[in-house]
């Protein structure tokens, strides 16, 4: 076999960990770990990739790696959790397992198509078509973490929260397997040189995320899970008017 970069496997392997550790705090009803242990993976599963690029040290068996631990981590253990604590809190046993089992389907056919359509060039992975199943993974997670988050605020459980849960599943899975394009976030803000208030906003904006955890964390990936719709629709729509007015 050909020599594997070992950091960014190793990082590969730290974001299956997540997502393996993750089932089974779900399976023991600590969703709330289970959850956060979702978006951890989200930064193993950010630099691995980038950092094999930025070292040439991308490989098919990196990218193979990288899609069996997504699937793990973002496609099963999002799934599993979603069943686990829909019908913990009361949710129709039956239909959470068909919506837990549609997001798991759906991200395995999402990362198939990755696969086969996708290179190892940067310049590859600067859109993607459908949702990415680290974005759909990451909007059921924090919604999970939002409910902890305002139930310890103001004391009670929010029952409206899971009972969107299955449906935001189930939009999500529709979104990981459709034509929608979706921009590639890390690649589009490290590309090039920014100018130094851009640069303060990023930073502010960061700081706004850390600080207001799971509400800027679910307002962030509805927005993502959104944007690919606003561009279908600009793409579509607002872009072939504007060539036609500006016509001769």
């Amino acid at each position: 076999m050909k020599r594997i970069a070992v950091l960014p496997c190793l990082l590969t392997l730290g974001n299956m960990f997540c997502g393996f550790t993750s089932i089974a705090e779900a399976a023991d009803q600590r969703f709330r770990i289970a959850a956060w242990l979702i978006l951890l993976a989200m930064v193993f599963d950010a630099l691995d990739g980038k950092l094999a690029r930025i070292a040439r040290a991308a490989t098919d068996f990196g990218a193979q790696l990288d899609s069996l631990a997504d699937m793990v981590t973002f496609g099963v253990a999002p799934a599993f959790l979603m069943i686990r604590m829909s019908i913990e809190k009361g949710f129709p046993p039956y239909a959470a397992w068909v919506i837990g089992s549609a997001f798991a389907t759906c991200a395995a056919l999402r990362l198939a198509r990755f696969n086969v359509e996708t290179g190892l060039d940067e310049e590859e992975h600067n859109y993607f078509k459908g949702l990415p199943s680290p974005a759909a993974a990451g909007l059921v997670a924090s919604l999970v973490a939002l409910h902890y988050r305002l139930a310890s605020d103001v004391g009670y459980e929010l029952v409206w929260i899971l009972r969107v849960l299955p449906l935001v599943g189930l939009a999500v899975s529709a979104l990981m397997i459709s034509n929608v394009r979706y921009v590639h976030v890390l690649n589009w803000l490290f590309k090039g040189q920014w100018p130094f208030d851009y640069f303060v906003q990023i930073v502010a904006v960061i700081f706004l995320m850390i600080l207001f955890k799971p509400y800027s964390l679910m307002g962030g990936f509805a927005f993502y899970a959104a944007s690919g719709l606003l561009i279908t629709v600009h793409d579509r729509v607002a872009k072939p008017f504007a060539e036609k007015t500006d016509a001769p």
